[in-house]
């Protein structure tokens, strides 16, 4: 299967620079909620505004949540349609590729080749805590080791889909050995 986008450039696929991005998105999430945001919708308007200047220009691939994206773009993300909107909205910004997780429902990619939704795998949750972060390892180490960014996402929801069986933040989150069974017995 063809890669969705361009390759990465050398310096996004170094590991200290998926993490940047990962860690500035994680950043951005913390600092905005939702509950702020109902108080100070001016202030998502500003880093909206200091992000897409500074910052999406550079980034090969971009990861928020739906949350995430909702609020860095002001798009309401509710369904397929709207969560491809705000992914247009970081493409527009100057990012070259845009990944929005979508928990249970997978993850949209969209980039200059199109838009391809991702289907998680099924899984029985017990505690859907660090399901994200499961799925953000996973993609920014399978990048990092050069995979294309379809198989990176296929071991993020992989990873993701077995995070959410243990119960727990750092025990749920499984190792590339546990993310190759998995995939194995998908097949």
């Amino acid at each position: 299967m063809r890669a969705l986008l361009r390759p990465l450039p050398r310096a996004v696929t170094r590991p200290v620079s998926i993490l940047f991005v990962i860690a500035w998105i994680a950043v951005m999430a913390l600092v905005i909620n939702r509950s702020y945001l109902q108080a100070s919708t001016s202030l998502a308007a500003d880093l909206a505004r200091y992000g897409s200047a500074a910052v999406w220009r550079g980034v090969s691939v971009v990861k928020p949540n739906e949350l995430e994206a909702e609020v860095l773009s002001g798009i309401a993300v509710t369904d397929l349609s709207s969560a491809e909107l705000a992914a247009r909205w970081f493409l527009d910004c100057g990012a070259a590729t845009t990944m929005i997780t979508r928990g249970s429902r997978g993850a949209l990619v969209v980039g200059a080749a199109g838009v391809e939704d991702h289907r998680a795998f099924a899984a029985t949750p017990v505690d859907t805590t660090a399901a994200g972060d499961a799925f953000t390892g996973a993609l920014g180490a399978s990048l990092a080791q050069g995979a294309s960014l379809p198989e990176a996402v296929r071991r993020g929801l992989a990873a993701g889909a077995l995070a959410v069986t243990v119960r727990g933040a750092s025990p749920s989150l499984p190792t590339a050995e546990a993310v190759d069974a998995f995939l194995a017995a998908q097949r």
